[in-house]
């Protein structure tokens, strides 16, 4: 049968940024106890009394006070820059994306850069500023928002970290603790790119080089 302290094992190995918490005692384990309860009750399918996962977390922590280190430190492969962009979203509908792509075909002539997401009701543009004006040519359609002056910052990492858990995370941990602020993000297989205000580019470009840069 699963004891608590499996489950918790699980979870906490599985989490980098909660092992080292642990090992610095930077958590209020009262706090992580009431926090981590709903995950722990996820895997051993029933009620848990928060004193029993404190409890567990109080002999955790003893054990990772005596040193943790990240046994494989996430590097990066390659970091690029690219300014002077802006974002806009649209609602689609059934003849965005034959707008969207006559835009798309137009910036590619100039060899600029654009990305395109969509979710189930939207989708998201990014190119650089010089495109701006000529957008409503391509796309004559009300946008849900549309945001100037941003700048992207792209990782390119190993295929093999794809199967390590909480990669992407420690990357929007790293900026979340430094105030920035994240407009965008997107990614694809062995790439992550963040999008940020211009004036938070430079601190969020030096914080994920001296995080993730290779040792």
């Amino acid at each position: 049968m699963l004891k608590i302290s499996d489950a918790l094992a699980s979870i906490i190995n599985a989490n980098d940024f909660l092992k080292v918490g642990l090992s610095h005692r930077l958590f209020n384990l009262s706090q992580l106890a009431r926090y981590l309860s709903p995950l722990v009750e996820a895997r051993l399918k029933k009620e848990v009394k928060i004193s029993a996962i404190l409890m567990n977390l109080s002999r955790m922590q003893s054990f990772f006070e005596r040193g943790y280190k990240l046994t494989k430190p996430f590097c990066i492969e390659k970091i690029s820059v690219q300014a002077n962009l802006f974002t806009v979203t649209f609602t689609k509908n059934l003849n965005l994306h034959r707008h969207a792509n006559n835009y798309y075909k137009w910036i590619q002539r100039y060899k600029g850069f654009i990305s395109i997401s969509e979710s189930t009701k939207e989708v998201t543009l990014i190119t650089e500023m010089s495109f701006l004006e000529r957008l409503p040519e391509y796309i004559p359609y009300e946008h849900l928002f549309l945001k100037k002056n941003i700048t992207g910052i792209g990782l390119q990492f190993d295929p093999s970290y794809t199967k390590i858990p909480g990669f992407l995370y420690m990357v929007l941990q790293k900026t979340t603790l430094q105030g920035v602020n994240l407009i965008e993000v997107f990614s694809t297989y062995t790439e992550f790119m963040i999008f940020v205000d211009h004036e938070d580019s430079k601190l969020a470009f030096n914080t994920l080089y001296a995080c993730f840069r290779h040792f």
